[in-house]
């Protein structure tokens, strides 16, 4: 029996020709799988020449036994030049099954194949955008086409950095690297994050490292939902990095799955300075560049957004551009959201049991985790916790806020100054607690003032925090939500000297 070869026409488009090689590779019982690939470019770079080269990387990397042929020039885009070489190739090479992939390529290109429908020993074939295969047939002189069942999972078996690789390639001295997820008990983390108020206490409380900032565990948090919704060919902070370090590009979570790569783009709080209109417009248009680089219509780019909201403009902008969003507004159905961009159906139990927590959470109001910035009035407001509490006639009170709380201080922005106020214990002198709060500011900014009150229970302190730190004071001072911030301080930051 003859075995196989295929003919690819080279284009930004990799997928189609990727899985089509990965489908007729397999090997059935009479051992027929491909033997040749011959790929045809032409000498336009960015659409023929170096999808070519990524085509041929990956082939050699992921399909060792496949005789890979690039031709050393580019050749013509003419559908002439197109039929002349691929009956060149099948002269040379004789006693083959050819299979020849008309999806890729430019358009011309395509009618230099359609002489060779329904010729000896030729298959050729076509995948539509929607990831339907055809084959095409000759009868009585016209071009039909029946369908092939080819699945879009067949793809799923190749490293997702192996296809980052082949769709960003890299140059030389420069290389993509990327760390598996831990696989962790989503229901325990997730309860640990209804729980604590930041992400580093949510880890820490169910047993994990959390030595990283909120952000960078919570993309390990997604992480985990992805795995158990059985999304396993997966990478968490994905870089393109140069010989000398240097971080050219970054993906936070990348999956290969059900015949797309899938990206995703995290960011778990945004400062003000961070958040404004022309900012999101920049970082959706830059998920629209990484996708076209990664893959296309093969791609598909998730912006996770916790605790920010999309306006319609936005998400208007986001549809154009084909970048799919996730807001505060699907948070508390964070999984369910998730697993409708994956095109999964049902949650596994232990999300849906996950879920229904995280929607009960929602509705008692309480601080967790998952609420990363602080709540509006309004929300305040709408919260059962108010017990005729907390707001009256539009005045918050705050005290009644901070004893529900059981916590001594308080902290509020306003003109990109922080507002700090804190109790003193009785244990602690002034100028030991003013020496403490200094000491704890200082990695993050330039203290304005700090006063204390007539009756010296109390300290007020107006800080601006130093750009790009905000997010991280704000981390820090999270974890000592419901806690004392000088009786901390003093016991962590400075020794009692008596």
């Amino acid at each position: 029996m003859p075995s196989k070869a295929m003919i690819v026409l080279a284009s930004e488009q990799l997928w189609p020709n990727i899985h089509g090689i990965v489908h007729w590779t397999k090997t059935g019982p009479n051992n027929d799988g491909l033997s040749d690939l011959f790929i045809y470019y032409t000498d336009d770079e960015k659409r023929s020449a170096r999808p070519a080269r990524s085509l041929k990387v990956l082939c050699d990397k992921q399909f060792p036994t496949i005789r890979v042929h690039l031709p050393p020039q580019p050749m013509p885009i003419t559908p002439e030049a197109v039929h002349d070489q691929i009956r060149l190739w099948q002269k040379q090479h004789p006693n083959q099954r050819w299979i020849i992939n008309a999806t890729g390529g430019l358009k011309l290109m395509f009618a230099g194949i359609t002489d060779l429908v329904g010729t000896d020993n030729t298959d050729v074939v076509y995948r539509e955008l929607s990831g339907q295969w055809y084959r095409l047939l000759r009868q009585s002189g016209a071009i039909v086409s029946e369908p092939i069942d080819v699945s879009a999972d067949e793809t799923d078996s190749i490293p997702v950095l192996t296809l980052v690789k082949a769709h960003w390639l890299p140059a030389e001295g420069t290389d993509w690297t990327g760390d598996p997820p831990k696989r962790i008990d989503v229901l325990r983390l997730t309860d640990a994050a209804l729980r604590k108020s930041s992400w580093r206490d949510a880890f820490a409380y169910s047993g994990e490292s959390n030595h990283e900032q909120d952000g960078f565990l919570f993309e390990k948090f997604i992480a985990v939902v992805l795995l158990e919704l059985g999304v396993e060919n997966l990478r968490i902070n994905s870089k393109l990095t140069s010989a000398s370090g240097q971080v050219q590009h970054e993906i936070d979570l990348v999956a290969n799955y059900k015949g797309r790569l899938r990206l995703l783009d995290v960011k778990l709080r945004e400062d003000d300075d961070a958040s404004g209109s022309g900012n999101i417009t920049t970082q959706i248009r830059q998920a629209a560049a990484t996708q076209k680089a990664l893959g296309g219509l093969g791609a598909k780019i998730l912006l996770v957004r916790p605790n920010r909201e999309f306006t319609p403009d936005q998400r208007a902008l986001a549809q154009a551009q084909g970048v799919d969003v996730l807001d505060r507004n699907d948070k508390w159905e964070l999984f369910s959201c998730l697993a409708r961009w994956l095109g999964i159906r049902q949650l596994p139990e232990p999300l849906q049991d996950g879920e229904n927590r995280l929607r009960a959470a929602s509705k008692s109001g309480q601080w967790c985790a998952f609420e990363q910035k602080p709540r509006l009035v309004e929300e305040l407001e709408e919260s059962p916790a108010n017990d005729g509490g907390l707001l009256e006639h539009t005045v918050v009170d705050l005290d009644a806020y901070n004893l529900a709380l059981q916590q001594d201080w308080l902290a509020y922005l306003i003109d990109a100054v922080l507002h700090l106020r804190c109790r003193k214990p009785e244990h602690i002198s002034a100028h030991r607690a003013e020496m403490c709060l200094r000491n704890f500011l200082a990695p993050f900014g330039q203290v304005v003032s700090l006063n204390r009150s007539n009756t010296g229970t109390t300290l007020w302190c107006e800080f601006r925090p130093s750009s790009g730190r905000r997010a991280a004071l704000f981390d820090r001072l999270a974890q000592f939500r419901c806690r004392s911030l000088l009786g901390s301080l003093a016991g962590e930051l400075m020794p009692d000297t008596g």
